[in-house]
C-alpha cells in the first residue's frame, strides 16, 4: 500500500526532533507532529558530554556551542553536581568534550528543528493525535490537524515521543508504572545578571533546603530550588508562588538578592514512571513517552536524547534495508538496561537530595568533602552522569565492544588525518584497519553504508593489540580483532548486521 510517510514521529520535543534528524539526513521520509503551537517553558538548561559527542558525529556540534556563546560568553562549564552536592569534575573525563555546555532546552529544539527541516523532514505544529492503530505492514495514526480537521495517516513505523501522557503508549495499552510526585521544586527565571561573576554556578543546601544558581543569558540568571519546609506541600497543580520562592532563595543563600524582574515560574516534582515496554513490532517509544523522573543532576533530556539516538539510526536502515537479524529490537534490549540503572542512579540520589533532616545534612558535607574530592570516586560519577559509561555489550567483557569509541585521529599512508566522529557524519559503520597497511574491503551493495580506512592511531592504551576495529554508525564499537582484516573473520559480524 501507499502510505502517507515512512515515519510518523509523535512529538516534536527533543527527542522527536533528534529522530527527525536522523531520519532525514539518512533520506528516510518522516512527518513529526507536535501538538503544542509554540515551544514550552524550558527545564534542561545544559548539554551532557556524550550528546554533544553526538551532535560532533553528525556534523553540527558548532552550532550549538555557537548559539550557547549567544546567551553567554563562557557556556562551557567542569561544574556538575551529584544528589545536589557541588564537586562533580567533568575536567576527569575521556571525551573531546569534559564540560557541560549551558544552554537551554528552547534553543536546543530550535537548533534540532531547524536541521531537521533544512533536511527534508515535514514539522507540522498544532497537530494533535488522538489515536494510534498497529497492524501488521503499516501504523494508522488519527490525528486533528491545524485547521481541526479529523484525517488518518498512514506510515510504516511510528516513534511516540509525546510525553509522560503519550497518546501513542496509551493507545497500544503499554502499561506505566511507578508512582506520582512526592516533592514539588521550582525554576525560577530572573532578570538579572548572575550574582557570582567568579563562578559559572553557584549550589549550597542546608537545613532550610537547596538552591542552585546558573547563568542563562548575560542578563538572565535560572534559580532551581527546593525550600525544606514547603517542598512536601505545595500542590502540583497549584501556580508557583513567587514570593514565596523568592523568600526561599535569600533564606537558603543567607544573602538578600533583589528578584523583581521575575521572567518564568516553573514547578516540576520527582515523579517516576516507566512503560512496561519500549516497542511493538512497528511503533516505538523515547524520551519521556518511556520514563518520567526528578531531572537529577540536570541528566534527563540527555538520556531521552541518547535514546533517540539509539533508535534513529536503526529505524533509518530498517526502512531503506529492512529489519535485518532484528536491528529494531535491539532498541529495546540495548537502551533498556541502561535506562533501568538510571532510574536506579536518580532514586538514590533524591533520597539524599531531598531530605534534609540533620543527619543528612552532615552526611551530605561528609560526602561532598571527604569523598567526592577521590579521583576515582569523582570519575565514577561524572562518566554515569554524562552518558559515557553505558555501553551495549557483555558485562563480563572489558574489552572496547559495545562502548562508545573515543574521538581519536586516524593518520593515512598519504599523511590524511580524520577523526572517528568526521567519519561518522555520514551515518555509515565504519571499519578500520589500524596497521596502516591495506584499506579493508566490503562487497560492493554495502559500499553506502560501510566505510572503510586504513591508518596509524592516536595512542590509546585500550587500543593495544588490535589490528581491526568495526564500528557502529551511533560511535559504539560492534566488534575488534587482534589480526589484520581479513573476509573470513569478518564474513560473521557483517551477516549480524546486513
Amino acid at each position: 500500500m501507499k502510505f502517507n510517510t515512512d515515519v510518523i514521529i509523535v512529538g516534536g520535543g527533543p527527542s522527536g526532533l533528534m529522530i527527525g534528524n536522523e531520519l532525514a539526513q539518512f533520506g528516510v521520509d518522516a512527518l513529526i507532529l507536535e501538538k503544542r503551537k509554540t515551544i514550552s517553558l524550558s527545564r534542561s538548561g545544559v548539554i551532557q558530554p556524550r550528546v554533544l559527542e553526538i551532535f560532533d558525529s553528525r556534523g553540527f556540534i558548532d552550532t550549538f556551542i555557537n548559539r550557547a556563546k549567544n546567551f553567554n560568553h563562557n557556556p562551557k562549564s567542569s561544574f556538575g553536581v551529584w544528589a545536589g552536592l557541588p564537586g562533580v569534575n567533568y575536567k576527569l573525563l575521556d571525551s573531546s568534550f569534559p564540560y557541560n555546555l549551558h544552554l537551554t532546552q528552547v534553543e536546543t529544539e530550535k537548533i534540532l528543528a531547524e536541521r531537521a527541516t533544512s533536511l527534508g523532514t515535514n514539522f507540522r505544529r498544532n497537530v494533535e493525535v488522538t489515536d494510534v492503530r498497529e497492524h501488521k505492514d503499516y501504523v494508522e495514526v488519527d490525528i486533528v490537524d491545524e485547521d481541526n480537521q479529523h484525517k488518518t495517516l498512514t506510515s510504516q513505523y511510528v516513534v511516540g515521543a509525546d510525553g509522560g501522557h503519550s497518546t501513542v503508549r496509551q493507545s497500544l495499552d503499554i502499561g506505566w508504572t511507578g508512582h506520582d510526585a512526592t516533592h514539588s521544586i521550582v525554576n525560577l527565571e530572573v532578570n538579572m545578571p548572575f550574582p557570582w561573576q567568579e563562578s559559572d554556578a553557584k549550589v549550597t543546601d542546608n537545613e532550610h533546603g537547596w538552591c542552585l544558581a546558573i547563568p542563562m543569558e548575560s542578563n538572565l540568571t535560572r534559580f532551581t530550588v527546593i525550600d525544606a519546609e514547603e517542598t512536601k506541600e505545595m500542590a502540583q497543580n497549584e501556580p508557583v508562588d513567587v514570593e514565596k520562592i523568592k523568600t526561599s532563595i535569600n533564606k537558603i543563600f543567607g544573602e538578600d538578592f533583589e528578584i523583581d524582574n521575575v521572567a518564568s515560574a516553573l514547578k516540576f516534582g520527582d515523579a517516576m514512571y516507566m512503560a512496561d515496554k519500549m516497542q511493538t513490532a512497528r511503533v516505538f517509544l523515547v524520551g519521556e513517552s518511556v520514563r518520567i523522573h526528578y531531572p537529577a543532576a540536570g541528566v534527563g533530556m540527555n538520556f531521552c536524547l541518547q535514546d533517540a539516538f539509539n533508535l534513529g539510526w536503526k529505524l533509518a536502515y530498517a526502512v531503506k534495508l529492512g529489519n535485518i537479524n532484528g536491528l529494531l529490537e535491539s532498541y529495546e534490549s540495548e537502551r533498556r538496561p541502561t535506562i533501568d540503572k538510571h532510574l536506579q542512579n536518580v532514586s538514590i540520589q533524591t533520597g539524599i537530595q531531598l531530605n534534609f533532616s540533620k543527619d543528612m545534612v552532615l552526611f551530605k558535607r561528609y560526602f561532598e568533602r571527604q569523598l567526592l574530592p577521590i579521583a576515582d570516586v569523582n570519575s565514577k560519577i561524572v562518566h554515569e552522569l554524562s552518558g559515557l559509561s553505558h555501553f551495549y555489550g557483555d558485562p563480563n567483557d572489558d574489552s572496547l565492544v559495545g562502548k562508545p569509541m573515543r574521538d581519536i585521529t586516524i593518520t593515512t599512508k598519504d599523511d590524511e588525518q580524520h577523526s572517528i566522529f568526521e567519519l561518522l557524519r555520514q551515518q555509515q559503520f565504519l571499519l578500520m584497519d589500524l596497521t596502516n597497511t591495506e584499506i579493508p574491503s566490503v562487497p560492493d551493495d554495502l559500499k553506502d553504508y560501510i566505510a572503510c580506512v586504513s591508518g596509524t592511531a592516536d595512542y590509546r592504551q585500550d587500543l593495544e593489540g588490535i589490528a581491526t576495529i568495526f564500528i557502529r554508525p551511533d560511535g559504539h564499537v560492534a566488534w575488534i580483532s587482534e589480526e589484520q582484516f581479513n573476509h573470513s573473520n569478518f564474513k560473521e559480524e557483517l551477516t549480524r548486521w546486513f
